[in-house]
């Protein structure tokens, strides 16, 4: 079992990689890392350079997807399970990695991991994306059918249904309702019920 597995086997195609790893030279290791690091981040990625060392590969690109797939599970799991250093360099080597491979990986994995952990707690739960929110308050005056003033709260909320990395290719969506006072607190209720939830899940 492996912590950055999630305490599980480790999957047996990671393992059939790990030969093609072993035989990357530490700086090539450094190279793929950190544009998965910059990729998972930023969204950005050096397609031409890795396209490059496809080509000087033995087996070409298969070779270099293989290697960069199993990178980007072990260090984001690694990240995602919230696995201490030296439990992560001591479990990539028990798969077979020379140890400066091994020891590449860990010292990208130490210097990136909070920042991979905020972009995975941005993105966690989030199906679309609020950008902006407005409300107003409307005072409903007495009528002959009824002697009591009832008030009405009209929100806004602006949102991108598919958050991109590409701001400009963004496309946000307004979404108006109306609703009584008492609506309004069961709806704020049971959004602090569920924010209260997902906060336990990530602590957990």
């Amino acid at each position: 079992k492996f912590r950055f597995c999630g305490d599980l086997d480790c999957p047996d195609w990671l393992l059939a990689e790990i030969s093609t790893l072993s035989a990357l030279s530490p700086a090539a290791i450094k190279y793929f890392l950190k544009q998965i690091i910059l990729n998972v981040i930023q969204g950005s990625f050096e397609s031409e350079k890795i396209l490059q060392l496809a080509s000087e590969a033995q087996d070409g690109l298969s070779d270099v997807k293989g290697s960069i797939a199993a990178l980007h599970f072990m260090i984001t799991n690694a990240a995602k399970y919230d696995v201490a250093e030296n439990i992560f360099v001591q479990e990539i080597q028990q798969l077979g990695l020379p140890k400066e491979n091994a020891d590449v990986i860990s010292l990208l994995y130490t210097n990136c991991k909070d920042r991979l952990r905020e972009k995975f707690a941005e993105t966690s739960y989030r199906v679309s994306k609020v950008l902006n929110t407005n409300w107003r308050v409307d005072k409903i005056l007495a009528s002959s059918n009824s002697n009591e003033t009832s008030y009405s709260i009209q929100l806004n909320i602006q949102y991108d249904q598919n958050p991109s990395t590409e701001p400009i290719k963004s496309t946000s969506q307004n979404m108006i309702f109306e609703m009584s006072l008492e609506k309004l607190d069961v709806m704020i209720y049971e959004l602090s019920k569920a924010k209260k939830l997902m906060d336990n899940i990530d602590t957990s």
